[in-house]
């Protein structure tokens, strides 16, 4: 029973760190932060410019916000998924404990 649960949790850990591995070697991070550069980036300029041409200067101009996509299904989407992660915590930290214990008998 023990060695179920046990090849169960290495293939679950394993494919997730499959799909870190993936999603790292594909640029996805990368890309989301050099997005946000390229936009900070482009307002730097124009704000510059704008200092330059003598423009009347308001900063709310220049700051670049982000749309709210927020709502109820999303917010207990993501309570959930909180909840999942503690409990997915608690089972490695339960299957870690007993290889130890393993380990040490």
């Amino acid at each position: 029973m023990s060695e179920k649960i046990f090849k169960g949790a290495f293939l679950v850990l394993l494919f997730a760190f499959l799909v870190l591995l993936v999603l790292e070697e594909t640029g996805y991070y990368q890309t989301r932060t050099s997005k946000v550069k390229t936009l900070t980036e482009e307002q730097i300029k124009v704000f510059e410019e704008d200092i330059k041409a003598g423009k009347e200067i308001d900063i709310e101009e220049y700051v670049v916000t982000r749309t709210n996509y927020a709502n109820e299904l999303s917010n207990n989407i993501y309570r959930i998924s909180l909840k999942l992660e503690k409990g997915v915590d608690s089972v490695i930290k339960f299957i870690f404990k007993k290889i130890n214990n393993m380990v040490d008998e």
